[in-house]
């Protein structure tokens, strides 16, 4: 480990140097350990795997671009947080995109996001709209997962704003009835990130 680098630091920085050599697939717990110097059961008080050091990638970024803008609020605030976290380390996301969703950093965007959305209607919840809302916040909420996942794997030039700004114009409807319900400050969402990953 680098003077100043904590355990789940220094086991990231060796993940992204070996996926430049070869696939997540063809790394090993042991390569880490080894590379970190230290042992297996210090990597597992940390990690339950090696795909949940990218997840913990993702988790400190998205908390960090939170807490940068001080406020999330409205259905862009939260597409702005996610899009732009997830933009800034596409390069280590990329080798995760054919991942199954048990292993795939995505799943916690699309945990952060139900998070949101459900705690933004309160004790009401989500599962007390009317059928059609519900329907539609599960077809695009999830949809939005998959969008993620494939701006990225396609290596767009669409930035984090474009593709923002197209998700609103093809999800209107959805985006509506959670517009003004989402307003959270950025360590009360950033403890919902918390709680989402610790749910992995």
């Amino acid at each position: 480990m680098k003077e100043r680098e904590t355990v789940k630091q220094a086991l990231a920085r060796i993940l992204t140097e070996l996926l430049e050599e070869k696939s997540i697939e063809n790394i090993t717990v042991a390569e880490l350990v080894i590379a970190c110097g230290i042992s297996r059961a210090t990597f597992y008080n940390h990690f339950e795997d090696k795909y949940d050091i990218a997840c913990w990638v993702l988790k400190e970024r998205i908390q960090e671009k939170a807490r940068e803008k001080g406020t999330i609020k409205g259905w862009s605030g939260l597409s702005e947080v996610n899009s732009e976290s997830i933009y800034e380390i596409r390069s280590l996301l990329r080798h995760f995109v054919n991942c199954n969703d048990r292993d795939s950093p995505f799943r916690l965007i699309r945990d952060i996001v139900w998070t949101c959305a459900s705690l933004s209607f309160g004790k009401k919840g989500i599962d007390k709209l009317p059928f059609e809302d519900r329907m539609l916040l599960t077809l695009n909420l999830d949809g939005g997962y998959i969008v993620l996942k494939e701006w990225i794997r396609s290596n767009t030039p669409i930035p984090p704003e474009g593709l923002v700004h197209l998700y609103e114009k093809t999800n209107s409807q959805s985006i509506a009835i959670l517009s003004d319900k989402i307003n959270f400050t950025a360590e009360e969402f950033a403890n919902f990130v918390e709680k989402a990953f610790q749910r992995e």
